[in-house]
């Protein structure tokens, strides 16, 4: 570099290099590495911020709830999933967008699986008396071999305080018949509110935020004694979440939740929700690129300021130890 068009030009001859002075600068070095390396983690990463708003919802409005649950010891034929709500609505036997699938399902003794006898039947009463006969042919040969079933799909229901239950009321007069009762050990697979495709595109971005809206995934209950039923309490938040790009998912519901048990004689599975009234926004926030570059920069400059005056500070000190030992105070 031309040293009269250098406005900050030192003669090399005039540096005093010093073993202290490089060890800070090795020092340095790293530390603007590690710093830079913080920066350009914070950078990728997306951070969120929440928003705490009350909202009037519309009790018409609908809200879906996503099931997945398998009952490893109860055949498809005597279980049944009943809605009820505030509202006073109240249907039995669910079955339009909820499918039973049958678990171990083996072959009778004439070779004909339980599925082959019968088509799914929702109830007995007020049957034929030879559809009745096929529905007990068929639940029976499905107790004897072991069956267990597995209820996927969704539900819709009023956007109130309500519950969903499962268990066999539309199935008592066929269990009768059967002189069996139902156990209701279950695994829940899936449990979330709100449209399954929002909460999918959600838990791609929000992923920090996964757990929130799926807590009870994984979850399993053994019932060791009949006639026990299980009462889930849940807690029902709306909730909706903005990406960086600006995208405004439609509402779903983070939830908590409590299990409790009791003996009734029957065995039934209530899931028991409540809509809290205040409503959470998450949105995704992202530093600029250019804010990334002022970062970058100034912990460069920084760290390159503090151990210049450091440096300065400690070569002093050596200095004047250093002439104090040879007699040659200033």
């Amino acid at each position: 570099m031309n040293k009269n068009r250098d406005g900050f030009f030192i003669d090399i001859n005039f540096i005093e290099k010093t073993y202290s002075g490089a060890i800070l600068s090795v020092i340095s070095l790293m530390i603007i590495v590690s710093l830079c390396m913080f920066e350009i983690q914070a950078f990728f990463d997306d951070n969120i911020i929440s928003v705490l708003k009350i909202e009037q919802m519309d009790p018409h409005e609908k809200m879906f709830i996503n099931i997945d649950i398998d009952f490893p010891a109860t055949p498809c034929d005597v279980i049944s999933l009943d809605i009820q709500d505030e509202m006073g609505s109240h249907m039995v036997d669910v079955g339009d967008s909820l499918r039973k699938i049958r678990k171990n399902v083996k072959k009778d003794e004439n070779g004909l699986t339980p599925k082959e006898l019968s088509d799914i039947v929702q109830g007995a009463m007020g049957f034929s008396e030879k559809t009745i006969l096929e529905e007990f042919k068929r639940a029976q040969v499905a107790f004897e071999t072991g069956e267990g079933c597995s209820l996927k799909g969704y539900i819709s229901v009023n956007r109130v305080p309500g519950n969903f239950h499962i268990g066999s009321h539309a199935y008592m007069q066929l269990l009768g018949m059967l002189g069996q009762q139902i156990n209701l050990t279950h695994t829940i697979n899936h449990l979330s509110f709100g449209r399954k495709r929002v909460i999918k595109s959600i838990e791609s971005k929000f992923q920090d935020k996964v757990g929130e809206l799926t807590p009870l995934n994984g979850h399993k209950v053994v019932s060791e004694e009949l006639g026990t039923s299980t009462n889930y309490q849940l807690n029902l938040v709306p909730t909706r979440y903005r990406d960086n790009l600006g995208l405004r998912h439609s509402v779903v519901y983070q939830y908590t939740y409590t299990v409790g048990s009791e003996n009734i004689g029957n065995e039934v599975i209530y899931f028991k929700y409540f809509i809290n009234g205040i409503t959470v926004d998450y949105m995704q926030t992202a530093d600029t690129f250019l804010q990334f570059i002022i970062g970058i920069c100034t912990i460069i400059g920084g760290v390159f300021t503090v151990f210049h005056i450091l440096s300065a500070m400690l070569n002093k000190s050596i200095n004047v130890l250093y002439k104090e030992r040879i007699g040659k105070k200033d």
